[in-house]
């Protein structure tokens, strides 16, 4: 397991996904003078289905061996996984509170922070943007990550992961029907249960998981690398395109507020990741290179404490007190998620790994 080698590329395209959800929050087009350029940056918010199709990758490339069903070796992953997301997000948080920058803006301010640092706050609408707003996409993560280890011991027995797909969404209508005959105020409507919850995203973890499976084996499919590169890249952008006129057309502030484009975010657009990615894991040019780069890597190495810091109360200080330019902020945020990384982030869980390895 750790002497697999390390998958550059797909380091390196998280940073570039990160810069897409950065100019999602901080859209740098006006509204009324490039109306469309703005409405298409305004679906960048689909990034993060990049990032969930990468954890299917990455959990199955490091800890395939979890399909054994060993306790132990579950309870070490678990550990070290924890390790790395949630030190930062504790402090983060808890910084926001002992601040006071959140003050007013709740009922109850320690409920919204309890539920933050629980990761419960991703089962309601109500509370899914609170505090690091983002931070949702970790209760999706986190229940992937308890789920994987039955995942992956079904899909080795039975080979079929569309029944993992389909049994998912069956599981996310039971959810949502159970949910709403107890009149609890969690999985609000199926909507939200199918766009934010792990039930209605597995197929990005399936496409992930599917990848690694292909890498380690070193299998290729039929077709030319640079063609599944060509057809991806045009793929993603028409997708980009439709979501924006979808919002347009239904004068909405997002193109997946409507089921149509619901479904194309959750169905259509990660086959076209998917095979963009086997192009960056299987292929040499340019752009795999740029991804190598030293600067990239340490970027992309660096992307999740840049991906909590960018909307937190750090970005709302500097924006208050020195600019709100979005280059200037990009910088900035680039600047303070690297040295948090450097030196919160990466030192703990290189402490939990090296106590497990002795």
């Amino acid at each position: 397991m750790n002497n697999k080698p390390i998958v550059k590329s797909l380091i390196g395209i998280r940073f570039i996904c990160m810069l897409g959800i950065y100019f999602y929050h901080n859209n740098p087009f006006n509204p009324k003078t490039a109306t469309f350029f703005y409405t298409l940056f305004n679906q960048f918010y689909a990034f993060v289905a990049f990032f969930f199709v990468i954890s299917g990758f990455v959990i199955y490339y490091k800890y395939e061996h979890l399909q054994e069903l060993n306790f132990t070796t579950y309870k070490k992953y678990l550990f070290t996984r924890f390790s790395r997301i949630f030190p930062v997000l504790f402090i983060l948080l808890s910084t926001s509170m002992i601040v006071g920058y959140y003050d007013g803006l709740y009922d109850n301010k320690w409920k919204v922070y309890l539920l933050n640092i629980s990761f419960l706050k991703g089962f309601s609408s109500k509370y899914l943007l609170t505090m690091i707003g983002p931070s949702w996409s970790l209760t999706v993560d986190i229940l992937f990550y308890l789920l994987a280890p039955i995942i992956f011991y079904y899909w080795k027995k039975h080979k079929n992961p569309l029944s993992i797909i389909l049994g998912s969404f069956i599981v996310s209508i039971l959810v949502y029907k159970l949910f709403n005959i107890l009149t609890i105020s969690w999985f609000e409507n199926y909507k939200f249960v199918w766009l934010y919850t792990f039930w209605g995203r597995i197929i990005e973890f399936v496409f992930g998981i599917y990848l690694a499976k292909l890498v380690l084996k070193n299998k290729k499919l039929n077709l030319s690398t640079n063609f599944y590169g060509v057809v991806s890249v045009i793929y993603i952008v028409f997708v980009f395109y439709v979501l924006a006129k979808s919002q347009i057309d239904n004068n909405l502030s997002a193109g997946i507020q409507v089921w149509q484009g619901a479904a194309i975010h959750n169905l259509i657009l990660p086959i076209g990741i998917f095979f963009f990615f086997y192009w960056l894991v299987f292929s040499s040019n340019w752009f795999t290179k740029l991804l190598s780069s030293n600067f990239i890597q340490e970027m992309g190495n660096a992307t999740y404490s840049i991906y909590l810091i960018h909307t937190s109360f750090i970005l709302s200080v500097f924006n208050k007190y020195v600019t709100n330019n979005y280059l200037f902020t990009l910088s900035f945020i680039l600047l303070i998620g690297w040295l948090v990384f450097k030196f919160i982030e990466q030192p703990i869980y290189n402490l939990v790994k090296n106590k497990f390895t002795n």
